[in-house]
């Protein structure tokens, strides 16, 4: 063998091995692993949408899927709902609604025990949101749509590490069931205008909680253990609207110093609304109050 063709052979068996190698780097990166926004039409063969527009089933292995992209329709069919627990119980850590989204409901438990995180923005024609339908996620602020008209019992429950949550531009006329319970991180809540009654243990154990103001809203029942230990809750606003407050209501909110419902239209008030508070507290009460529950 001459030193020319030896020189030859050399250069190849090392040239060639660095080509394969930058080959199957290319094509790793012109192929990145599954993470939901890259592979959309791949999330597309793992969803079922039935002819009435409704997401029915959802195909993937735990695990696939991280970031889980809802698109506006499916081979011709716009997506306008999703059925009861069809992504529950996955991994998925980011939720995203296509831009012109038209789903108006989300079923019962749709997105529970999901390790969602950072900002969620729902739909902006959505509507309901069904009953614990985030619940035990890792979402921190949610941006609701000003057509939303129902959020489901515990929707919201466990929600850990939410802070905020601004209902302001909604248009409910309630809150309901444990909506918000345990939420230990939630710091600041706005209300809706409209809003007429709190029900029994919506904001339950939400103990970052400081301020509640319901004076621009249209409440006149807050439930029982609406506010059951808000441990840091210090001051409360009361509309005049306001007729009832059910027992346990503000059950050992311990930072509370002063209630002020002079200016309310507070006929009945439960006689353990704001008892075993750790202080003494005064309460003003206002004229119209007739009845004190037991």
């Amino acid at each position: 063998m001459t030193k020319r063709k030896y020189l030859r052979i050399v250069l190849v068996c090392f040239i060639m091995p660095i080509m394969v190698l930058a080959v199957i780097s290319l094509s790793e990166k012109a192929i990145p692993a599954y993470s939901g926004y890259e592979q959309k039409y791949d999330i597309l063969e793992y969803m079922t949408v039935n002819s009435d527009g409704l997401i029915i089933e959802w195909n993937a292995a735990p695990g696939v899927i991280s970031d889980l992209w809802i698109p506006v329709g499916k081979d011709g069919v716009i997506i306008t709902g999703i059925a009861d627990r069809v992504f529950a119980n996955r991994s998925f850590r980011s939720l995203t609604f296509e831009e012109g989204s038209q789903i108006t409901s989300l079923g019962k438990a749709a997105f529970k025990n999901n390790p969602i995180q950072g900002v969620l923005e729902l739909p902006d024609m959505l509507e309901s949101i069904g009953d614990q339908a985030f619940r035990n996620t890792r979402i921190e602020e949610v941006i609701f749509p000003d057509s939303l008209t129902d959020i489901g019992a515990g929707a919201f429950q466990d929600c850990r590490y939410l802070i905020s949550a601004d209902l302001s531009n909604t248009k409910l006329t309630e809150i309901i069931y444990q909506t918000f319970a345990n939420c230990h991180s939630l710091e600041a809540v706005t209300f809706p205008k409209n809003l007429a009654e709190i029900h029994m243990s919506t904001f339950f154990h939400c103990c970052c909680l400081q301020v509640i103001d319901l004076s621009k809203t249209s409440i006149t029942r807050i439930g029982k253990s609406a506010f059951y230990k808000c441990t840091n809750l210090t001051d409360v606003k009361f509309p005049e609207s306001l007729a009832v407050i059910e027992q346990r209501a503000f059950l050992e909110c311990n930072s509370l110093k002063i209630v002020d419902l002079s200016n309310t239209q507070l006929t009945t008030v439960a006689a353990n609304a704001f008892l075993f508070n750790n202080h003494s507290i005064d309460i003003l009460l206002p004229e119209t109050l007739t009845t004190i529950l037991n």
